[in-house]
């Protein structure tokens, strides 16, 4: 595993137990039995506020300025670096903390199926961008900045993966699963179906761990659960 992806995959299969106290955060009542795979999405969008902060760092505290001594067209390709990368930082770090709004997401479905139309769904075309950045970075001596938003947007990207890999768990939930027919709520007073991720049925009493117990589980899913 390379360096631009190992903080993805730290942060994808870390156990929440793991997480410093001081980053809990409230689940909504509703949301609770998927509460481990939301805590994974809220330290993700924390890992892209990070990342807004050092694209800001990069582009007003080091040598980005010398972009405009270029030709027009190289400088509209690094401005691009700079601007859609900052803009994924940002709209990402909004997106995976705002889980908890009913008012814009008043299921999980809802939630869940935005990803559809955000950068999450565009990771193909992203690489095949950074490919592009770097190709022009090697063809000129590029500012020191540059080189790195370069390697940022990499991060990104890798961090985006982690993303989707979350996103497909969470539709593996039964919260998402009953909402989109995939099973009933009558069966679960049959003592057959598993509550969320960590819930259980038992002699028709549920069970689910809250979000601010969480219980420790393998976070790395089989090959047969992510199909």
């Amino acid at each position: 595993m390379n360096d631009k992806s190992r903080r993805a995959h730290q942060l994808l299969f870390v156990n929440p137990t793991e997480w410093p106290t001081k980053m809990e955060i409230e689940i909504r009542k509703d949301f609770e039995s998927a509460a481990p795979y939301l805590h994974r999405i809220w330290q993700l969008g924390t890992a892209f506020d990070e990342f807004e902060k050092r694209w800001i760092h990069l582009v007003n505290n080091e040598d980005f300025e010398k972009i405009y001594g270029y030709t027009t067209s190289l400088k509209n390709i690094y401005e691009k670096l700079y601007r859609d990368g900052r803009e994924i930082a940002g709209y990402m770090s909004s997106h995976l903390q705002n889980f908890n709004s009913v008012r814009r997401y008043p299921s999980m479905s809802s939630y869940v199926d935005s990803f559809q139309s955000n950068w999450t769904s565009e990771i193909a075309d992203l690489k095949e961008k950074s490919l592009t950045f770097s190709k022009q970075s090697n063809s000129h001596h590029s500012p020191w900045a540059v080189r790195r938003m370069i390697e940022l947007w990499d991060e990104q990207v890798s961090l985006l993966e982690a993303v989707q890999a979350s996103v497909k768990l969470l539709k593996q939930t039964d919260i998402y699963r009953i909402e989109n027919g995939e099973i009933k709520l009558s069966e679960l007073n049959k003592g057959i179906l598993n509550v969320g991720v960590l819930g259980n049925v038992q002699n028709s009493q549920i069970n689910v761990s809250s979000s601010k117990t969480p219980t420790a589980f393998p976070l790395q899913p089989t090959k047969s659960s992510m199909k």
